[in-house]
Formats: structure tokens, C-alpha cells, sequence
């Protein structure tokens, strides 16, 4: 039998015990409930990424499509009322495009990236419309879509990097420099 000082020991020990219990399942449930946030966070950075990639994507679609607009409304036997309109309405579309990705982009370097993109799209857009280019190509002579290309692989290798991706990706066949056939 035990003794009231033991009794009331054995007490004080389960009440320990028991508060050592509970403070264990609050840290638990601490550990769980920043786990939980964490998973959270991460789930909402992998669709911020997947978004960041359609995003990206679409950009340099419309561009290259607004280029080949330009380039048809540059040549007299493909310019009609029709590409004119057409080449106005990718702009504008574009010009969404690029708003959205202002939205979706952590990095500074792809949202600058993503302006020169947008500066050249606008001097080709001003050219084939008969205005004057606002700003001289920054990639020499060429052609309108391989100026737009030009602009796009850095933009590419910028959102490259915020994918956390290699930078390495092929350039256009067309694009290859001697010994150079990656971008």
C-alpha cells in the first residue's frame, strides 16, 4: 500500500507526465501545422512556376506571331488591309500577354527581359505599319523575326533561370553562328 507522500508523488509524476504529454502534442501539432503551411507554400510556388512557364510560353508565341505579320506587311505582295489588322490585334493581345506575366514573375531580369521583348515587338509593329522605329535594333540588320528571336532567347534564358533550369537550350537553326549551335 502506498504511503499519502507517495501518493501524492505518484500524482505530481502523472501530472508531469501529462503536461509533458500535451506540450509534446502542441509541438506536434506546431511541427505538422508549419509542415502543412510549408506544403501549402510550395504547392502555391509549383503553380506561380507552371503558370510562370504558360505564361512565357504565350509571350514568345504572340511575338513570333506578330513578327511574321510584320514581315508579310513589309513585302508589297503580302500586305493587305487584312495582315495590318491583324498585326494590330497581336499587339494589343501581346501587350496582355506581357501584363500577365508582369504578374506572375518574381525576377526583375525576366520582367526586363520580357520589356525588350516588348520594345522590339513595338519597332517592328511601328515599321510595318510605314511609321518610324522609335529605337535602333539592338542585334543589327536582320530580319524582322530573327531581331524578335534575338530578343526572346535572352528572355528564355532569363525565365530559364527562375524555373530554376539549365540556361542551355537549342536556337533556331536558322540563328546558328559558326560553332555556335545552342543559345
Amino acid at each position: 500500500m502506498l504511503t499519502t507522500w507517495q501518493a501524492r508523488s505518484r500524482r505530481k509524476h502523472e501530472v508531469v507526465l501529462a503536461e509533458l504529454k500535451s506540450n509534446q502534442d502542441v509541438e506536434l501539432a506546431k511541427v505538422k501545422a508549419y509542415h502543412d503551411l510549408a506544403l501549402a507554400g510550395s504547392k502555391v510556388d509549383d503553380e506561380r512556376l507552371a503558370r510562370l512557364r504558360d505564361e512565357s510560353a504565350s509571350l514568345a508565341g504572340l511575338v513570333l506571331q506578330q513578327g511574321e505579320y510584320a514581315s508579310g506587311l513589309l513585302k508589297p505582295d503580302q500586305a493587305s488591309a487584312e495582315l495590318r489588322d491583324k498585326l494590330v490585334e497581336s499587339h494589343a493581345i501581346l501587350r496582355i500577354q506581357y501584363e500577365r506575366l508582369l504578374l506572375t514573375s518574381n525576377s526583375v531580369e525576366v520582367q526586363e527581359a520580357a520589356r525588350w521583348v516588348m520594345r522590339a515587338a513595338w519597332n517592328e509593329r511601328e515599321v510595318a505599319l510605314g511609321r518610324d522605329r522609335k529605337r535602333q535594333r539592338r542585334f543589327g540588320q536582320q530580319s524582322v523575326v530573327k531581331e524578335l528571336r534575338a530578343e526572346l532567347r535572352i528572355f528564355t534564358i532569363a525565365v530559364r533561370r527562375e524555373l530554376g533550369m539549365s540556361e542551355e537550350f537549342l536556337a533556331e537553326f536558322d540563328d546558328w553562328g559558326p560553332g555556335q549551335p545552342t543559345g
